[in-house]
């Protein structure tokens, strides 16, 4: 299976864990209990007015009995929403149940563990409220919430900005921005392309902040029953504050902060939180060899006084995970105060199954940090071997096996060792056991996404039997949801799957035997057997997406013949587009020849390559088309490894055009040269490329001839643009060719018709 379709699954499978299981509590529990009845339908009760708890939908309990215990203190906190709202809202009294239980159902899917129903349920319920005359901000800001978590960023963006600007003229208290506050930091977290509303809400974050969180922090009723739940409110807004970037610049420092009225632990953990904050925003993200003496000094000294408010804090409840969880990344990052290893087993001796603490004990194992894959693998075993299938630990194993993979260059090879499918698959039957991931209401790793997650591992461990099987048993339809997880391009994974595990099999197998070659490209006589064998093969296959892969795959021989023929490879592409490997952002096809492109909001960027790329010296034309906006800094073009690369933190080389300085850039691993360039809405691209020598035509223009012996070029070429764009946007690539480039010979100046 191609592994280039995954380049990003790891930082999505991390923010699904985060949803998955923020934060957690204490001893182990019993067997789980079977979560509550659920109704089929959550909206089917009377429309009256309920704000009592017993009145609102039950939310199915999971995880050990710390964990309950924390979750059932969220929901009480949260229960005070509920409550404001019947007290305050304007909305038609015939709604306002309906809307009750809409804001449970999404109250359920912000705890550490979510809860779900029938996935997209209460975003739909939310929409009908909005229908039905609600005008309220605090439905309208659960229901950004729920938009966002279903990857709708536009109208989520749209939905905060409308409702942020009434707030202040609404009659509910500082406590109930809590979840608009949480939409929008997420989104600022999360996103590189931010949705246009959101950008024009102009929020004063810091100022906002601050007013939540003294809404908590000098409330006398937060009492220790509830404090860890504020706790992982504040955790939610801060997120990863070793990254110190233009969102932790905007979240309030202590001495922004009372803390005076609030518990002693929580005073404590807050504290060490924000102690935690300064200490990186005085390293900053820079390596460890890059970092100042003075950056140092600062970074240990605020680290230091984070350790005595979290010993504080753990004399306070040493039965808390908490602080020790937040041990672990400072024996990591300081080299100090005990080993990693050490907190992590206090940790999750207090609780069992708080997954922030194996987030952070995992980080402690990577290479950069002093540890090594095997060190990762082991931990990995470990998490399986615990088989606790009401808790979300054993699904670490395969997290932790895609990290694994990661740092591999994704080559997916850990995911072929001997045992390791065999294990995957029986750590999923472990986590099916659990009563919690079956119904309709249930928790986020429900029976579903674990049954579409063996199809995902099989691919990864190019089980392909075992594949076809498990396809079949989803009856053709894996979950959607899961597939976008773990992949950028699920179509393509899908195709390639079923064309490898159908009735093609052997003849795609002999096809690529026959491509097979000691050194170099295949001969004209290989290629053209290989290409009869995928025509055969194309009969062969049953299923339309393995056709299509098929028929992509013999096409990409076509284009080698005539690369080798010294004519122009010319590819054409489907509207499934099966010869089109999508980098970053979204792509449709236009025509044959020309394809539509869109960044976006997790990258902001739109780029993608083609199924084969010649190896240079090859000559390159493409039209790049794109609007022209002022006082933009886009960079539209072609991006190339070197050949020196080792897979992982690569040497790259980029050829740009940049519409509002009129320029072509080159930048050779890190060395950039600049040349003007009369440009258009569409421009004619052209790259002659050659080991140490590049010569970059605009339009028909000659524009820079670089010769340097750092450069390097090599195959995949990717097409697209390298700056963030907004998602409005398009981008065309059209009538893309390329041919063997002869560096000897004079070059045409005319461009192609």
């Amino acid at each position: 299976m191609s592994a280039v379709t995954s380049r990003h699954v790891i930082g999505l499978i991390a923010m699904s864990l985060w949803m998955a299981a923020r934060l957690s509590a204490s001893e182990p529990s019993p067997a789980p209990q079977s979560p509550a009845a659920v109704p089929a339908d959550p909206t089917s009760a009377e429309p009256s007015a309920p704000a009592a708890v017993e009145d609102l939908l039950p939310i199915p309990e999971f995880g050990t009995e710390a964990a309950r215990q924390r979750d059932r203190a969220l929901l009480r906190l949260w229960q005070r929403d509920i409550e404001a709202y019947h007290r305050l809202t304007d909305d038609p009294p015939e709604i306002r149940g309906e809307a009750a239980r809409f804001m449970r159902l999404v109250q359920a899917s912000m705890l550490p563990t979510p809860r779900l129903m029938n996935n997209k349920l209460p975003a739909s319920l939310g929409d009908s409220l909005l229908e039905k005359g609600s005008r309220d901000v605090l439905i309208r800001s659960y229901l950004a919430w729920t938009l966002m978590r279903d990857g709708d960023y536009e109208r989520a963006g749209s939905l905060f900005a409308a409702s942020w600007r009434e707030w202040d003229q609404s009659p509910y208290p500082p406590e109930t921005r809590r979840v608009a506050l949480t939409t929008y930091v997420r989104m600022l977290e999360e996103l590189r392309n931010y949705p246009d509303d959101m950008v024009r809400a102009q929020l004063n974050l810091t100022q906002a902040l601050i007013q939540f969180l003294h809404s908590r922090f000098e409330d006398e009723t937060i009492t220790e029953d509830l404090e860890r739940a504020v706790f992982y409110e504040l955790q939610l807004l801060y997120g990863n504050i070793t990254i110190h970037g233009p969102l932790t610049s905007r979240l309030p420092f202590l001495h922004q902060l009372r803390l005076e009225k609030t518990t002693p632990w929580l005073r404590s953990m807050v504290t060490a939180v924000m102690h935690t904050k300064s200490a990186w925003s005085a390293r900053g993200n820079r390596f460890a060899h890059q970092v100042t003496p003075d950056q140092w000094r600062l970074f240990y000294e605020f680290s230091e006084d984070a350790v005595e408010e979290l010993q504080k804090a753990i004399e306070l409840h040493p039965d808390y995970p908490e602080a020790y969880g937040e041990m672990i990344m400072i024996a990591t990052s300081t080299g100090r105060y005990g080993t990693p290893r050490e907190w992590f087993e206090k940790a999750v001796a207090a609780q069992y199954d708080y997954i922030p603490a194996y987030r952070s004990y995992l980080t402690s194992l990577y290479p950069r940090w002093g540890g090594d894959l095997e060190q990762m693998l082991a931990f990995a075993q470990e998490c399986a071997a615990g088989r606790r299938s009401d808790t979300d630990i054993p699904f670490f194993f395969l997290v932790t096996l895609e990290k694994i993979d990661a740092e591999m260059g994704l080559s997916h090879e850990v995911w072929r060792r001997p045992g390791i499918f065999e294990q995957a698959m029986q750590t999923l039957d472990v986590l099916e056991e659990e009563p919690a991931r079956h119904g309709d209401f249930t928790v986020d790793l429900n029976r579903t996404y674990l049954a579409t997650a063996r199809l995902v591992v099989a691919a990864r461990a190019l089980r392909l039997d075992d594949f076809r099987r498990i396809y079949e048993s989803l009856g053709g339809q894996p979950d959607e949801r899961v597939m976008a997880i773990w992949y950028r391009q699920p179509s393509l994974v899908l195709a390639e799957g079923l064309a490898w595990s159908g009735p093609a099999r052997p003849l795609l197998e002999e096809a690529k035997a026959t491509l097979r070659t000691d050194e170099g490209e295949p001969s004209e006589e290989q290629l053209t057997r290989a290409k009869a064998l995928l025509e055969e093969a194309i009969g062969r296959a049953e299923e339309a997406p393995a056709k299509a892969f098929c028929t992509a795959y013999r096409d990409t021989l076509d284009w080698r013949l005539a690369f080798q023929a010294g004519q122009w490879m010319e590819p054409r592409f489907d509207k499934q587009l099966s010869s089109w490997v999508i980098i970053y952002g979204r792509w449709e096809q236009e025509d044959e020849r020309t394809l539509v492109g869109r960044s976006d909001h997790k990258t902001g960027l739109a780029a993608g390559r083609l199924m084969y790329s010649p190896p240079p010296p090859v000559e390159i034309e493409v039209e790049i088309e794109a609007a022209v906006l002022r006082g933009s800094f886009d960079a539209f073009g072609i991006r190339m490894p070197s050949a020196q690369s080792n897979g992982l933190q690569a040497p790259e080389h980029l050829f740009l055009i940049r519409y509002n300085d009129n320029e072509v850039n080159v930048y050779i691993n890190d060395a950039r040269k600049v040349a003007p360039a009369k440009l258009a809405e569409r421009n004619l691209l052209k790259l002659q490329v050659a080991d140490q020598h590049a010569i970059v035509w605009v339009n028909g223009e000659r524009c820079l001839d670089v010769r340097d012996p750092n450069f390097h070029p090599s195959g995949p070429y990717d097409f697209g643009v390298f700056t963030t764009i907004s998602a409005s946007r398009t981008l065309r690539i059209a009538n893309l060719r390329m041919r063997k480039w002869m560096d000897s010979d004079p070059s045409d100046t005319a461009p192609h018709p």
